[in-house]
């Protein structure tokens, strides 16, 4: 039944829907996300962080927006911060290396 329910809701997920005015209206709005989609993250104010970034960027004409819309924006921010640390990790690993050879060179050729 919990599944039915989940389906129903993204389902409508994918129609506009009119942005919360107001904290309470927020803070409802943005934690039904944990109910309706598998977020990447369960760190409620990252969601929400999320979120508000979004609708603060979202120019003067969004006032209606699907869930599905935002859900597959934080699906992508996390995809795009995952592939950022592994790049990231990558140029660590490639500096280390490449800093090991010169000192290495620089020994050897004392």
């Amino acid at each position: 039944m919990k599944r039915l329910k989940q389906l129903l809701l993204q389902f409508l997920g994918l129609f506009p829907t009119k942005l919360p005015i107001g904290i309470t209206e927020f803070n409802s709005w943005a934690d039904s996300f944990f109910e309706i989609y598998d977020l990447p993250t369960k760190d409620k104010d990252s969601v929400h962080y999320a979120l508000a970034t979004m609708i603060i960027n979202g120019g003067q004409q969004m006032t209606h927006r699907p869930k599905y819309f935002f859900y597959k924006t934080l699906v992508a921010g996390a995809q795009r911060q995952v592939a950022g640390q592994v790049f990231y990790d990558i140029k660590t690993r490639q500096k280390a290396l490449a800093e090991a050879e010169a000192k290495k060179a620089n020994e050897t050729a004392k």
